[in-house]
């Protein structure tokens, strides 16, 4: 992929829920590479914590139609994305890489070259690749390639989710295993951490959420993903179920978890995008930066170069 055919944005707001400086310091060091190399899109990270600035928004940009249920800040992220989209396509660019500001990139060299090399491996229809995917989304690579693998021999496979799982802690796979380290269709369901789309995307997107709203947040979207219950809050016990992540939380998402609210009852998935994504095994050329806690952060100065 010809790198000047690509423009980029990070989206970023100083100082907001910042504990230690910690995303400040890792969104100056990529933005300050990244514009060395590559275009910056001149488009701005929307802040939405409360009615006001929502209204304000909608009042400017006329471009969300929310039709459910939604955390202020996941309105943030659509806000922030579709804008980002419009402002793309005022410009000649062909592409468009959007990162959130909990990315962590340790070879700012490597990144730019994996990223060329994966996007050469997608095929003419793609519309989206994600250059991230979270590790609790392994599980479901795994799953389906045992399923492809029984179904090849005629099998009924009574591989399940737990199953797979359970193996990959033990460390091994009770299935012939690809040796895939490449690009592949999307199996993941959420994390907008990086990702790229190009011209016609953007369009169908735009389109799309104007004509017709939205309905869930933006990674579930764009991964194809339809929940079939509404979201229903679970007791403090339930959440411990699920576990909770000490994680540096992306600027918009305003330190609140994908946990803090469950979305019960059973999943599909649709063809509204060609989403791609790297299988588990693939070189990373970025991950999400995580720390042992919300309250005690991991040293950075020894990894953050």
């Amino acid at each position: 992929m010809n790198l000047n055919k690509l423009c980029y944005k990070i989206f970023h707001i100083p100082g907001y829920y910042d504990p230690g400086n910690v995303r400040e310091r890792l969104f100056n060091e990529l933005d300050s590479y990244l514009e060395s190399k590559i275009a910056r899109l001149d488009t701005p990270t929307i802040l939405i914590s409360n009615q006001e600035q929502y209204d304000v928004f909608c009042l400017a940009h006329h471009q969300l139609n929310p039709k459910n249920k939604f955390k202020w800040g996941e309105l943030g992220i659509w806000a922030s994305n579709t804008l980002a989209m419009k402002n793309f396509l005022d410009t000649d660019y062909e592409y468009l890489m959007l990162m959130e500001d909990d990315i962590y990139v340790k070879n700012k060299d490597r990144f730019l070259e994996l990223l060329s090399e994966y996007m050469d491996q997608l095929p003419e229809d793609w519309e989206v690749f994600s250059y991230f995917v979270p590790e609790d989304q392994y599980t479901k690579y795994y799953l389906k390639e045992a399923k492809s693998f029984s179904e090849g021999f005629g099998l009924e496979t009574a591989i399940t989710y737990r199953g797979i799982e359970e193996n990959i802690q033990g460390g091994y796979l009770s299935y012939p295993r690809k040796d895939h380290k490449g690009v592949v269709e999307s199996y993941q369901d959420w994390s907008m951490l990086c990702y790229i789309i190009n011209r016609k995307t953007a369009e169908k997107i735009l389109k799309d959420v104007i004509e017709n709203g939205i309905y869930e947040p933006i990674d579930w979207y764009v991964f194809n993903v339809i929940y079939l219950d509404n979201r229903i809050p679970l007791e403090k016990s339930t959440l411990q179920e699920y576990g909770e992540y000490g994680v540096i939380a992306y600027t918009l998402q305003q330190q609140g978890k994908r946990g803090d609210i469950a979305y019960m009852g059973g999943t599909i998935k649709i063809n509204r995008f060609k989403t791609y994504s790297i299988t588990p095994e693939a070189e990373k050329g970025c991950s999400l930066f995580e720390t042992v806690s919300t309250y005690q952060l991991r040293e950075v100065e020894d990894i953050i170069e």
